[in-house]
């Protein structure tokens, strides 16, 4: 959910709306009900995520962004659509001339785009080892190795374990003895 559009338009009206009318959330009978507090936020939380599915939607989690993409440019970009539509027009050949003639335009197509692709490619990597080379390039070289290191990072240092209760373990002291 992208809580961002909460304030666009009248979003955070409707959501407001929303979690009246789902009368799911009724703070004082949640309060007295529940002697548990995290029963009490559960259902809290169920209530607003009910609520803004409501109003927002549910997004299906995929990204139309290619990986790796930040260097692309217009040409780039223009080169891959036609080697993408050259290619959506080679499956949709049914006849043995029309597929052959087909499968050279994709060919050529796809051969722009890996020209294109390496040309923006050599540009934007000979200017960003130009900026790395000056003074102000060692705080971006800095930033690059923290990136690369959190994107690598193992997941055996993470310390979050559970309970027998279900509540998150933090100390290291608490995991050994569990």
């Amino acid at each position: 959910m992208e809580v961002f559009f909460l304030y666009l338009d009248d979003s955070f009206q409707k959501f407001s709306r929303g979690i009246l009318e789902l009368d799911c959330l009724d703070i004082e009978g949640a309060w007295r009900s529940s002697s548990d507090a995290n029963t009490m936020w559960s259902t809290t939380t169920n209530c607003i995520r009910e609520a803004a599915r409501e109003v927002l939607g549910v997004s299906t989690g995929v990204s139309s962004r290619h990986k790796g993409d930040w260097w692309w440019n217009k040409v780039v970009q223009g080169k891959v659509e036609a080697k993408k539509e050259a290619y959506w027009t080679l499956l949709g050949s049914i006849a043995d001339g029309e597929r052959r003639a087909r499968m050279e335009r994709y060919k050529v197509a796809r051969k722009e785009a890996k020209l294109a692709v390496t040309e923006a490619k050599t540009v934007v990597y000979s200017r960003m080892y130009e900026e790395l080379g000056q003074r102000e390039g060692e705080t971006q070289l800095f930033r690059l190795a923290k990136l690369r290191e959190r994107k690598a990072r193992d997941l055996d240092r993470v310390r979050c374990i559970k309970d027998d209760d279900g509540r998150v373990l933090m100390e290291d002291s608490r995991i050994k003895r569990r």
